[in-house]
């Protein structure tokens, strides 16, 4: 199969043979689509090339920084990666691990500033901050690392009386108030008072 190049088109013979027997304003067209779909082609292959010098200049960053990819001599895990599995299977807020994992090599915890660690993590857990709106202000963990918040003082859990809405909305019906005005009283926070 021959190939014929021009600066914009590359086309086979066949497709040639083709493009000279169609009428002049389908030629036109059918060339320009050839040129623009040959360009989409060469642009996607720029990409492709581009994404992977940056993923080849990205990788030898690392390896600069840490040649050894965060593990010991023969890559098998060290005691802080075991340390820092077990804080990060306990900590509810799943973000940002490797900028965690660089906080947690910062503070590089012993045995006991560990389990102080986790157990901190254990009674923040019940925290009304954490527990608020689904743990939307659990902090990130690289954040509660850096803070140290494992030092913070416990907060003083108290627990609301709770209230039975619908003996208090009986009660109201008993006292000769009808059913939506009882309950309008009690999520008002009206009580009787005898």
């Amino acid at each position: 199969m021959t190939v014929l190049t021009t600066p914009a088109i590359l086309i086979t013979l066949d497709e040639l043979d083709a493009l000279v027997q169609m009428p002049a304003d389908r030629l036109k067209e059918r060339l320009l689509f050839l040129q623009s779909e040959q360009q989409e082609k060469r642009k996607a292959e720029k990409r492709e090339k581009e994404k992977d010098q940056k993923k080849e200049r990205e990788e030898s960053k690392r390896e600069e920084k840490d040649p050894l990819g965060s593990r010991g001599v023969r890559g098998e895990e060290t005691p802080l990666d075991v340390k820092f599995a077990s804080f990060w299977s306990a900590y509810p807020k799943k973000k940002q691990k490797s900028v965690a994992y660089r906080s947690f090599t910062k503070i590089n915890p012993d045995d006991g500033l560990m389990a102080t660690i986790l157990s901190a993590i254990e009674t923040q857990k019940r925290s009304s901050q954490w527990t608020k709106d689904n743990g939307q202000y659990i902090p990130y963990p690289s954040t509660w690392l850096n803070q140290r918040r494992w030092e913070d003082e416990e907060e003083q859990l108290t627990m609301k009386p709770t209230r039975d809405v619908e003996y208090e909305v009986q009660a109201w019906i008993d006292h000769g108030e009808d059913p939506y005005t009882a309950r309008r009283y009690v999520n008002d926070g009206f009580y009787i008072t005898d």
